[in-house]
């Protein structure tokens, strides 16, 4: 067990590293602190309530079999095949268009929050054609 400091967005929470084995095998797992989103204490500052267990039980895409909640604690595996992309880390020939899509469907894979709630997501952005391109223009 060792601790761990790693990550920008969530800097700062606590992160606990474990390394065994397991079947032969080396394998690590990190249990990191969660918070409760600066949206729902900006609401109502009482708010306690946690959604990162609500959208990844619920999202529409096949489920990390060691993602776990417990509490204020996120217990996920660490390997080389299941982290992030550091973009500098890629091949300067890469279709980027490609990539950036393929983020945006996981994350709207999450937000779509279960299967129920699909067609209202698909009319409300169906409702909001141009937004992208408005924005890149006011970015530009």
């Amino acid at each position: 067990m060792k601790r761990r400091i790693a990550g920008l967005g969530s800097l700062g929470h606590p992160r606990i590293l474990a390394l065994s084995s397991w079947e032969g095998a080396f394998i690590a797992r990190e249990a990191k602190g969660i918070r409760t989103s600066a949206w729902a204490w900006y609401k109502d500052n009482s708010a306690e309530e946690l959604y990162g267990a609500r959208l990844v039980n619920s999202a529409i895409r096949v489920k990390d079999p060691c993602v776990r909640f417990h509490g204020h604690w996120l217990v996920r595996r660490l390997a080389p095949d299941c982290s992030r992309i550091e973009l500098s880390s890629l091949p300067k020939e890469r279709d980027e268009s490609r990539l950036l899509y393929d983020m945006g469907w996981e994350t709207a894979n999450m937000h779509f929050g279960s299967p129920k709630a699909v067609a209202k997501v698909k009319h409300d952005l169906s409702s909001r054609r141009g937004w992208k391109e408005a924005a890149r223009t006011k970015a530009s």
